[in-house]
């Protein structure tokens, strides 16, 4: 910069001050540079700073946050064998109804920019629009069936699906109600993003939804907590495992108590071993719903004898609280959860107690299925000795 002229300087109205501002030849930003990105808040500020005050336009904009939600709205670019899910992707509608006014074209302007809310400055998905144009409007989103009744026209796309923070598009669309689906180009991949909608006159627009037909507002209705983690969760076969399953009472529990009970691989393994009676090794939606009622009504026991709220009962009052739950367990038993579950401060821990319970549960019903087997008498049972590894190894 100190090798310009001030003459040049003048000229060109270069000031040498300390913001950030530099030159660079021509020649060397092709020699150096593989890719520019240009950074704006809306499609006119780049030149809003040399545009005459007449000549500026002034756009509208809206503005949608939004997120692909594995198990509900992460269904994918429609590629096979997902080619159903395209249609659980959040859908977004836009009416144009006023023409642009410059180009006597009869068309409308549409900018839409679709932005990934990365993680760590990352791209994790590969990210895309599609723009339909909508014979019949109901503000309901598409499905397959909607879809072939509408007799969609596919009127555009953001092109190739990249991994790129940003996708933006410029359209010029006849007046029309068009529909707007942006997704990720894998099926099940999570991720946050905003949409923006920008034209040159006002437009309506909105998210497509299933809404009760008495409501006037088109507000999401929230679903219930336990499915809406379950669906997060689960797989695509509708199952969830241990690992998930540990996950999934940490945020439900952190949801629905005000803090995150915090289960262990282990608790969450005995949890899928109480449940899954068909030794699935998974859990279906029934009975992820039975097992957390069951936790729910053993913390409610539970909390009577935590004296100090401290998640932690003393070792000395499961006697008591195996009696509150109408469980009785002898001397001998109380002796080995003890040893094997209470620390060295004599407290159990509530985690701890909800293994001890469904371990002991399960434990004492495949005592009675083989009692029954077996026709021993009320205090005893016949195993083999591979029936017993099995047993003991499965709790």
């Amino acid at each position: 910069m100190t090798n310009i002229s001030q003459e040049a300087r003048t000229k060109h109205g270069i000031v040498i001050r300390d913001d950030g501002e530099f030159w660079i030849p021509f020649i060397d930003v092709l020699r150096i540079f593989d890719e520019i990105q240009l950074c704006h808040l809306q499609p006119d500020s780049l030149t809003s700073e040399i545009a005459n005050d007449e000549r500026k336009q002034s756009w509208d904009v809206k503005v949608y946050h939004d997120a692909w939600i594995r198990g509900l709205t992460a269904g994918g670019c429609g590629k096979a064998p997902y080619e159903d899910l395209f249609w659980k992707n959040p859908q977004f509608f836009i009416t144009l109804k006023d023409v642009d006014i410059k180009d006597n074209s009869g068309l409308c302007t549409l900018i839409a920019t679709l932005t990934e809310k990365e993680k760590n400055n990352k791209s994790s998905v590969a990210i895309g629009f599609e723009v339909y144009n909508l014979r019949e409007f109901h503000r309901r989103p598409l499905d397959g069936e909607s879809a072939l009744s509408n007799n969609l026209i596919l009127q555009k796309r953001s092109g190739n699906y990249e991994y790129n923070r940003e996708v933006t598009k410029r359209f010029e669309l006849d007046p029309g109600v068009y529909a707007l689906i942006p997704s990720t180009y894998e099926a099940h991949a999570e991720a946050k993003f905003m949409l923006r909608l920008y034209t040159e006159k006002p437009a309506e627009s909105g998210l497509l939804e299933e809404v009760d037909k008495n409501e006037l507002q088109r507000t999401r209705q929230p679903l219930d907590p336990v499915k809406e983690f379950f669906m997060k969760h689960a797989t695509v076969d509708g199952h969830i495992y241990a690992k998930e399953l540990k996950i999934f009472l940490r945020e439900l529990s952190a949801s629905e108590f005000g803090e995150s009970i915090l289960f262990s691989l282990e608790a969450a393994r005995s949890l899928v071993t109480l449940m899954d009676r068909n030794r699935s090794d998974a859990l279906n939606f029934d009975e992820v719903v039975k097992g957390w009622n069951e936790i729910k009504a053993y913390k409610r026991i539970f909390e009577q004898f935590d004296k100090d709220g401290s998640a932690s009962v003393d070792t000395y009052e499961l006697s008591k609280v195996f009696r509150a739950l109408d469980f009785t367990v002898n001397r001998q038993v109380l002796i080995a959860i003890v040893r094997r579950y209470g620390n060295r401060n004599n407290k159990i821990r509530l985690t701890d107690f909800l293994i001890v319970i469904f371990k002991l549960t399960l434990m004492f019903e495949l005592f009675k299925e083989q009692q029954l087997k077996t026709g021993g008498d009320n205090d005893a049972a016949s195993f083999t000795l591979n029936e017993y590894l099995d047993y003991t190894m499965y709790c």
